[in-house]
């Protein structure tokens, strides 16, 4: 091979080595900034609650929380972290959740929502103690 061949193909491949380690450090960052991106959106408590809610039942089908003090409760889907509904509740007071009837019920009383409930989903509750 002569001298101008070889640096020709030693530039060519020098380019598109570099070239494809700046797509790849490109794709590295991009991986790096959605992974992060995605972990913190899956942080609890959700943001649309307050940092005291907490936990009381999840599951798929009927739910039942009895209240151990005043508070609210607060239903939440399973992908959202905003609240399909606020129920306040007295000490001793009986949530019951019911997807398959789309019902909720609170102290006996039908609490209102907006977004039908299915009973092929997975809910979760969370409670939040009166100040």
């Amino acid at each position: 091979m002569d001298a101008p061949f070889e640096f020709s193909v030693l530039l060519a491949f020098g380019f598109v080595s570099d070239f494809v380690l700046r797509i790849s450090d490109f794709s590295l960052r991009a991986v790096a900034l959605g992974s992060f991106v995605l972990l913190a959106g899956c942080a609890h408590p959700a943001p649309s609650l307050t940092q005291s809610a907490f936990v009381v039942r999840s599951g798929p089908g009927m739910i039942e929380y009895v209240a151990d003090e005043p508070g609210d409760v607060y239903l939440l889907g399973p992908n959202s972290d905003k609240p399909l509904a606020k129920i306040p509740v007295r000490r001793g007071e009986r949530i019951a959740i019911e997807p398959g009837r789309d019902r909720i019920e609170a102290g006996g009383a039908v609490a209102r929502h907006k977004t039908a409930l299915r009973p092929d989903r997975r809910y979760r509750l969370y409670f939040d103690r009166s100040e």
